[in-house]
């Protein structure tokens, strides 16, 4: 077995989706449906609830987020946990050697780190097979002619 695979084989239970992280990935994905602003919001609560952690070895999301630090690895990790409790399809590549969370959206494969650029050379470890280069997710396009409007349902009882 190679390298990388036997690599992606040790990740692929860090990153299951987990029954019990339902309710946590929909209040750190502020409870949006639309899903790019939903992975957006996530990926931006992740960062602050976690604070920083200095070991190598690997743990469960859960672990993770109980003891409120993780790793730049265990952070991707808890996020792709995360978005496939809710039902996302997720993967894992690396950028330079460190581990990137993936989300399959749209028909696209794009990670959920963000970057300087935007996008980034990547080295694929689940699924086995990507393109080279990912973009990042990124908020919709807002149409300018779209008058505004409440983004929960509920809101609309409010705004009338």
């Amino acid at each position: 077995m190679s390298e990388r695979r036997q690599r992606a084989t040790e990740l692929t239970p860090l990153i299951a989706p987990d029954p019990q992280l339902q309710p946590v990935a929909g209040a750190l994905a502020e409870h949006d449906d639309e899903p790019a602003t939903a992975i957006i919001a996530m990926r931006a609560n992740v960062v602050k609830l976690l604070g920083f952690r200095q070991s190598a070895d690997l743990r469960p999301a859960v672990s993770v987020l109980q003891s409120g630090e993780a790793t730049a690895d265990e952070r991707e990790l808890v996020l792709c946990a995360l978005l496939g409790s809710r039902g996302y399809e997720v993967g894992i590549a690396t950028i330079n050697g460190s581990l990137a969370a993936l989300v399959h959206l749209a028909g696209d494969w794009k990670m959920v780190t963000l970057t300087i650029e935007g996008r980034a050379d990547v080295e694929p470890l689940i699924p086995a097979d990507l393109p080279s280069i990912l973009r990042a997710v990124v908020p919709p396009a807002q149409g300018s002619n779209e008058p505004a409007g409440p983004r929960c349902t509920w809101m609309a009882d409010f705004v009338r």
